[in-house]
C-alpha cells in the first residue's frame, strides 16, 4: 500500500485548475489541467482522479477537509498543507504552464 498525496491549484479568473497526486517517492504521479467551478471542486477532483487511477487499495491524503469529508472513505485522510507532497507537484505544473505562454 502506497501513501498518495492529492492536491490542486485554482485560478479564480480563468476557473482553470491543476489537479494531481503523487506517491512519497514520486514514482507514481499525475497532473492534469481542468476547468472547475471552485477550489473545493478542484480538490475533490484530485482525490477522485487518484482513487479512480490507482484503486482504493492505497492511503490517500488531501489538505482539503471538505474533499476528505465528501469522499467519506476510511483510507482518505486529511493532512496539513505543509506535509502535502502534491502541493509542490501541482504548483510546479501551474508555473510551467504560465511560463510557456
Amino acid at each position: 500500500m502506497a501513501y498518495i498525496y492529492c492536491d490542486a491549484t485554482f485560478d479564480k479568473r480563468s476557473r482553470i485548475a491543476f489537479i494531481g497526486y503523487c506517491s512519497e517517492d514520486m514514482l507514481i504521479s499525475r497532473v492534469v489541467k481542468r476547468r472547475v467551478n471552485d477550489i473545493n471542486g478542484a480538490e475533490l477532483s484530485a482525490l477522485k482522479m487518484a482513487i479512480a487511477d490507482l484503486s482504493d487499495s492505497h492511503l490517500f491524503y488531501s489538505d482539503s477537509q471538505s474533499a476528505v469529508d465528501t469522499i467519506g472513505l476510511d483510507n482518505v485522510q486529511h493532512i496539513p498543507r505543509a506535509h502535502n507532497l502534491a502541493d509542490t507537484l501541482v504548483q510546479s505544473a501551474k508555473e510551467r504552464a504560465h511560463s510557456s505562454k
